[in-house]
């Protein structure tokens, strides 16, 4: 082993831990329940009535359609979001930056 101290070696091993944590703890468990759930209940909806479910299923096109209906120009409001939130940020950070100025010359 190489004369690295024991604080490089805590470092390397939260930032590979601090790395997966996020995978492991969230996105694996999500994605499998987003996938798994639908289909055991369709499973289990064909084993009752399949031609219940068929027809059930009849408005997930029509739920699609809608969706992309409504995100017919999202992609602009979300960058006007971004510029306007940036501003925000910027002037609040301007205005607390400013407030020792203020305090350094005794204004209220």
């Amino acid at each position: 082993m190489g004369k690295s101290n024991s604080g490089t070696y805590k470092n390397i091993i939260c930032e590979r831990v601090d790395s997966i944590e996020t995978t492991l703890a969230h996105i694996i468990p999500e994605v499998l329940s987003s996938a798994f759930v639908p289909v055991a209940l369709i499973v289990y909806m064909m084993t009752i009535n399949w031609k219940l479910t068929l027809i059930s299923l009849l408005c997930v096109p029509v739920g699609a359609a809608f969706f992309m209906l409504m995100m017919v120009g999202s992609q602009e409001s979300y960058e006007n979001t971004v510029v306007k939130t940036k501003k925000l940020n910027d002037t609040a950070v301007e205005y607390i930056n400013g407030i020792e100025v203020i305090k350094a010359f005794g204004k209220p």
